[in-house]
């Protein structure tokens, strides 16, 4: 599905994926370069929960090949946080990456992580990032949650023993 705002060389694609998005960088004519796994080296869920590191490759598609019939969007989201690189290295620096082989790790060297890289020169992943937090929040509450648990154990036994 071709995004709603017209891309521009150097853009990145958001291209919604349900629970995650893909990214890739938009180098014009209707192509883009994107970083993952090849479809032909994955075994049924072997990338969905893994956090292992494993060969990937800089591909170059049509972006209609790469979202199929997936939601995509113009999303330079961190442009406030960083400055974009310029449109031309931007797309220079992409399509001299295509072909190469880099690991792939959900983690630390994603597909966002590249596509950031290429804009913006640094390889972050605000998915990751939400990831992590989300994690971080839930262990949070998971021992502040047995913190009260078990201090209103004890103050129930205190009270218990006070009683009899």
């Amino acid at each position: 599905m071709p995004p709603v705002q017209k891309p521009q060389p150097g853009d990145l694609i958001e291209i919604s994926r349900g629970l995650y998005a893909h990214w890739a960088v938009y180098v014009g004519d209707g192509f883009v370069v994107h970083f993952g796994v090849p479809a032909a080296d994955l075994s049924p869920g072997s990338m969905a929960v893994s956090s292992q590191t494993v060969e990937g490759c800089v591909m170059k598609e049509k972006l209609e090949s790469v979202a199929g019939n997936d939601k995509c969007q113009v999303k330079n989201s961190l442009d406030g946080k960083y400055k974009p690189r310029l449109a031309k290295e931007i797309v220079k620096d992409a399509l001299a990456s295509v072909g190469k082989v880099r690991k792939y790790n959900l983690k630390e060297s994603n597909c966002e992580h590249f596509a950031n890289e290429m804009r913006y020169g640094v390889a972050v992943s605000q998915q990751v990032q939400k990831v992590d937090e989300a994690a971080a929040t839930v262990l949070l509450f998971g021992i502040f949650g047995s913190l009260v648990i078990g201090v209103s154990a004890l103050a129930g036994a205190g009270v218990k023993a006070n009683t009899n």
